[in-house]
């Protein structure tokens, strides 16, 4: 028998090796790239309001003071306006008519209240002119001859009554007040501020005569609850003072029993003083009462205690 043909051997088994790991491919550089900002939308805004312009103060108006005596009927008043009266300086149109009462001497009987002491005493009231000047004295003393009020006024007269030049208060020491009419001012010797000098302006003594004046002239015009307005200088400021006219009555003094027409300036403001003045028409509506009363009660009453005795030529003697 043929021989067996030989088995052929397997053929070697190959191994394939893992191909090698691909190497990691190197990381892209980091690029930044710039950031592009897109343009902003553009919005329509209103523009900001122009600041508004600051207005320009216009200038004050001028103000014209009132007549010194105002709620006189309408035919009664003049157009105001400066005028330069003979004797006077500056004066008003608008002032009302004045008729000074004659040269006198007024003796009164005083009662007082001062910082809570009472005084009895005596004051006398001196008024002497000779039509185009006067001059004005108030003298008030206690029993033991202390001064409790000394006053002045001088100065000039017209047909519209008194023009102050100088006023004096005498209590401790001597303070004045002067009228400078060339330059509209009142200057005071304590230096205080000065005051507009206004037409009709009185001081605290001539202001007595100036209302027996006004009522000489026309005591028809004033009637029963009518107010008086006139500028009043003390030695250190002025104010306005307001008069409220009373009723015509009878009062009683130690001279006797007169009619009167009795006059009130009320208190208007903190340390204002009041002030109250009986008129007596039958003696030249002079001042026959007066009383002065502080904010704090002390009082000064001045009561007529001799009825003097009117001359027709102006002269004046006292009944003793």
């Amino acid at each position: 028998a043929p021989e067996p043909e030989p088995v052929p051997e397997p053929p070697p088994k190959v191994v394939k090796k893992a191909p090698p790991p691909k190497p990691a491919p190197a990381p892209e550089p980091l690029v930044i790239e710039p950031v592009v900002e897109e343009p902003p939308v553009e919005v329509a805004v209103a523009p900001p309001p122009e600041p508004v312009p600051e207005p320009v103060p216009s200038p004050e108006p001028v103000v014209v003071p009132q007549p010194p005596v105002s709620d006189l009927p309408a035919s009664a008043q003049v157009a105001a306006g400066a005028v330069q009266a003979s004797g006077v300086g500056v004066s008003d149109a608008s002032l009302p008519p004045a008729n000074v009462p004659p040269s006198v001497q007024l003796k009164y009987a005083v009662t007082a209240l001062v910082k809570g002491s009472n005084y009895n005493g005596s004051g006398r009231l001196d008024w002497q002119h000779d039509g185009q000047t006067y001059q004005a004295s108030l003298k008030v003393t206690k029993a033991v001859v202390i001064t409790l009020l000394s006053q002045t006024s001088e100065g000039q007269l017209s047909d519209k009554g008194l023009a102050p030049d100088r006023h004096t208060e005498t209590r401790r020491s001597e303070r004045a007040a002067h009228f400078e009419r060339s330059s509209g001012k009142v200057r005071f010797s304590n230096n205080a501020p000065d005051a507009a000098l206004l037409p009709g302006m009185q001081d605290r003594l001539s202001i007595f005569f100036q209302l027996s004046s006004l009522f000489g002239a026309r005591p028809d015009a004033y009637s029963e609850g009518q107010n008086l307005r006139l500028p009043v200088s003390s030695v250190e400021a002025s104010e306005i003072w307001l008069f409220q006219v009373g009723p015509q009555a009878a009062e009683r003094l130690p001279a006797g029993d007169l009619s009167v027409r009795k006059l009130t300036r009320s208190p208007r403001k903190e340390f204002d003083r009041k002030v109250e003045i009986w008129l007596a028409p039958a003696i030249a509506h002079l001042p026959v009462r007066l009383r002065l009363t502080e904010q704090n009660g002390d009082y000064l009453d001045m009561k007529l205690d001799e009825i003097p005795v009117l001359l027709p030529n102006g002269a004046a003697t006292t009944i003793n």
